[in-house]
């Protein structure tokens, strides 16, 4: 009788656990850094305190980070496995079937077997991929096994965001859950945001070749940002705070503040994107390494595919594995410092900010016609690999402008030096194995070559600005030659919205802004939330936007063939006057 009793306490109280906070516990887990969790998609009308008291837990222990104190509908919560909530979690499955769900809907559990596919088991059950995904968070057509445990709507039940019957069980690789506070330690934020650009004046091929199969956006009141970069964040621990320490901020001494502008870059674009009205959610998963199990992990256990957009600020490899997910799930990723054109090869989902080589000589080509027309070009260089494709691109648009060039190995040096005292305002393209070290003891005696023949009033092109940054820089020399180069996030003190970021930033974090990663940061995601918040996934088969008020840089989305990504074809060209960069009109 005891016993009975006891029985009879323990499912009224999971009744009235149930009843005072509307949540029954799902009992679905996963393993995040080695420990076991339960998760739960959160509902309206559900706060962090109802959650983790549904699950037997106090509220501080029913997250992985304190500051998730404040959730919306979508977002996810991670609660430890645990006596007290295995007990509450066990009571409500025993209840289960006699408590229907919020939507009405019912739910059953179905074993996957051997030839079934996502979308077959959809259709069988009348719903959708996106749906049995939803039900079933990490669940992708390449993870899925047979043998493995689905949760799946019952055949006929109404579910949530039903399809017509022309879209029950459409092949889809994506997700429909919104993105989640990942384990960075840094919290969700909302903002709001506007737009970006895309006129094609280069000759090359305007955005999407063709429509692409783009899922649909993760929900109309919000955009949903999830970012991928090393913060490092299990290493502040080592960060000395004495006097001797203090200057290292910024320093790649402390690799938690080698990228720490990027992310300070997000958060002065989050604040003008909630001035304008766009509600941003941010899911920033902090990379500690590159690993390939490294980068699947957070990608899975962080809810990553449950976004409109990726930002993914990760090297070589960790960046191809990322976007091969993304593709997967059909989630458009931007790169933002790359400027390898082959990330683009083969994935239409890939966007690269960082203009291309073609990008940058257009600009280049354009600007010595306007002011030098007629000079002849020089292209100096070592033939080495790393040369070839621009070297061959120089050359392509040379000959399309009609203008005469010529290219000198560096082992021709004295022969070149002769010919440049020969010629009447020569332009000297500077090609030589770009990188750093090789190119700062080439440039710099290259330098005193061409200003050896200042007479003859010689220009200096580069397509990137290693030169202005070498250590031992000379402004005077490269003045003399009428410096040229390409600068994708100069930030310019004389540009109204440049001055207006720098100060806004100065003003947050007490420190200079750096273009590449700060700049680069707040224009991406000022531009690709308010292009998603006013176009919808349409946007993707027509990135067609003007450039949104606070822009920095514009942006031009091409796509060169089907099947490939998207790049930034927007650059500016720059020369030297009384020692500062002029944007050249």
């Amino acid at each position: 009788m005891k016993k009975h009793c006891t029985i009879l306490l323990l499912v009224m109280l999971a009744a009235m656990a149930v009843a005072q906070t509307g949540i029954a516990p799902t009992g679905r887990t996963t393993t995040l850094n080695g420990k076991k969790y339960y998760y739960h998609i959160v509902e309206n009308g559900q706060s962090v305190f109802s959650i983790a008291r549904a699950y037997g837990l106090h509220y501080s222990a029913a997250v992985l980070r304190s500051d998730l104190q404040h959730v919306n509908a979508g977002d996810t919560v991670w609660l430890p496995v645990n006596d007290q909530s295995r007990a509450a979690v066990k009571r409500a499955i025993g209840m289960e079937e006699a408590m229907p769900s919020k939507e009405g809907a019912t739910t059953q559990t179905i074993k996957v077997e051997k030839g079934q596919t996502l979308y077959s088991i959809a259709k069988a059950n009348g719903t959708t991929v996106e749906r049995i995904q939803e039900l079933n968070p990490g669940i992708t057509a390449e993870n899925l096994k047979t043998g493995q445990n689905l949760l799946v709507p019952v055949a006929g039940a109404p579910q949530k965001n039903a399809k017509t019957p022309n879209e029950v069980a459409k092949p889809a690789k994506g997700t429909k859950e919104s993105a989640e506070v990942s384990n960075s330690g840094k919290q969700k934020k909302s903002g709001n945001g506007t737009p970006n650009v895309s006129a094609n004046n280069s000759g090359k091929q305007e955005a999407a070749v063709a429509p692409m199969e783009v899922r649909p956006r993760i929900g109309n009141d919000k955009v949903c940002v999830a970012v991928m970069m090393p913060l490092h964040l299990q290493r502040m621990g080592e960060i000395s705070t004495t006097k001797f320490d203090v200057d290292q901020r910024g320093k790649k001494d402390y690799k938690s503040f080698e990228f720490i502008q990027f992310y300070e870059g997000l958060q002065i674009a989050l604040d003008e994107l909630a001035q304008s009205g766009v509600n941003v959610q941010l899911n920033v998963v902090d990379i500690d390494d590159e690993n390939e199990n490294t980068i699947r992990k957070a990608y899975a256990s962080h809810n990553v595919a449950n976004s409109d957009l990726l930002i993914a600020l990760l090297q070589r490899r960790g960046f191809e594995v990322a976007a091969q997910l993304a593709r997967n799930d059909r989630l458009f990723v931007v790169n933002p410092l790359s400027t390898r054109g082959e990330i683009v090869v083969g994935n239409p989902y890939v966007v690269k900010y960082m203009p291309s080589d073609a990008g940058k000589i257009t600009a280049l080509v354009g600007a010595l016609k306007a002011q030098y027309g007629g000079s002849r070009v020089f292209l100096v260089g070592s033939n080495a690999k790393n040369e070839a494709t621009a070297r061959a691109e120089w050359e392509r648009q040379l000959k399309a402008n009609n203008i005469h060039n010529t290219y000198y190995d560096w082992s021709k040096q004295a022969q070149l030096a002769s010919v440049l005292k020969t010629e009447n305002r020569p332009v000297v393209v500077n090609l030589y194995d770009r990188d750093r070290e090789k190119n700062r003891i080439q440039t710099n005696l290259l330098l005193n070559r061409m200003n050896a023949a200042k007479t003859r009033t010689p220009v200096l092109v580069t397509m990137d600005n290693l030169v202005r940054d070498m250590a031992d820089a000379d402004f005077r020399q490269l003045q003399n030659c009428n410096y040229h180069l390409c600068y994708p996030t100069y930030l310019d003190y004389t540009n109204p919205d440049h001055k207006a970021f720098i100060d806004a930033f100065k003003e947050r974090y007490r420190t200079e802004p750096n273009g590449e990663f700060a700049a680069a940061a707040h224009d991406i995601l000022l531009y690709f939330a308010t292009a998603i918040n006013q176009k919808g996934s349409d946007w993707w088969n027509n990135p067609q936007l003007a450039a949104p008020q606070g822009m920095l840089f514009p942006m031009r989305l091409l796509r060169e063939g089907d099947g490939n990504g998207l790049e930034n074809h927007a650059v500016k060209a720059y020369e030297m006057i009384d020692f500062q960069l002029k944007e050249v009109k």
